[in-house]
């Protein structure tokens, strides 16, 4: 696949692989991408599992 990856459905996927448990996402890349991984993982509707966002920026 060309572009970038289908945010939702990996959500979607790894939460239903990991309920009720605490995933750690960790972001280092343009503030586009940070702010949407940043709204996906503090969405709750991914069966209970918990993102949490974490960002890196390098100057």
């Amino acid at each position: 696949m060309i572009g970038r990856p289908r945010w939702k459905l990996l959500f979607e996927e790894i939460g239903k692989t990991n309920k009720h448990k605490r995933v750690g996402v960790f972001c280092c890349g343009p503030k586009g991408i940070s702010r949407t991984l940043h709204r996906l993982c503090n969405s709750d509707r991914y069966s209970g599992t918990t993102f949490e966002f974490n960002k890196e920026s390098f100057s």
